[in-house]
């Protein structure tokens, strides 16, 4: 594996979106060479800071048997695994990525909560994709997982993560060179 494919696989790795082959490649890669073992343990670092970006919230009574009983065998078309108790996944290798409307942008649907109208998603910008401006009706989050992206005149890298908040309208999202977001929006959200 080239240094440039690890690279590319680093920031995917904590947030386990990466096969088991390609774990033991970027971890065998970080091994041996310590540029990539520092990217790494930063990586790591933002995936754990992550938790602590959104702020506390209050559980409602109602949580607790909503968390033990497990989710419906198909959730949104995704299919679930309970691979230890209590422990739901849902592999990326189980899902193809999804074209949308717009050229070049693909996306992965990870979650849908429908009570509170929002998606947790993948999103693929090809190189020279975009995506239209839009409006925020309710707070989204974004993480760039590889490659940079433009939100309106922000620029992104891999790694730094933005919160828009509703109400707010950004510009178009563009990726010169393609990217891969982790995104949390509501499926409301309106064009233009």
């Amino acid at each position: 594996m080239t240094r440039v494919q690890h690279l590319e696989l680093l920031p995917l790795h904590p947030l386990g979106l990466l096969t088991e082959e390609e774990m033991a490649l970027v971890e065998a890669g970080a091994a041996c060479d310590e540029l990539l073992a520092r990217e790494l343990d930063e990586y790591q670092e933002v995936a754990a800071l992550l938790a602590l970006a959104a702020p506390p919230l209050t559980a409602p009574s109602s949580l607790r048997s909503r968390l033990e009983s497990p989710p419906p065998a198909s959730a949104a078309g995704l299919q679930f695994a309970e691979e230890e108790p209590g422990i739901f996944v849902h592999r990326a290798s189980d899902q193809e990525w999804t074209a949308t409307p717009f050229a070049g942008v693909w996306v992965k649907q990870v979650a849908v909560d429908e009570a509170r109208a929002v998606a947790t998603s993948l999103v693929r910008l090809d190189p020279g994709a975009e995506y239209p401006k839009h409006l925020h009706t309710q707070d989204e989050q974004c993480m760039v997982v590889s490659g940079e992206v433009w939100l309106g005149t922000v620029r992104l890298r891999a790694g730094d993560y933005s919160r828009a908040a509703a109400g707010s309208r950004h510009g178009r999202v563009y990726s010169e060179h393609g990217c891969t977001l982790f995104v949390t929006a509501c499926i409301h959200d309106e064009l233009g």
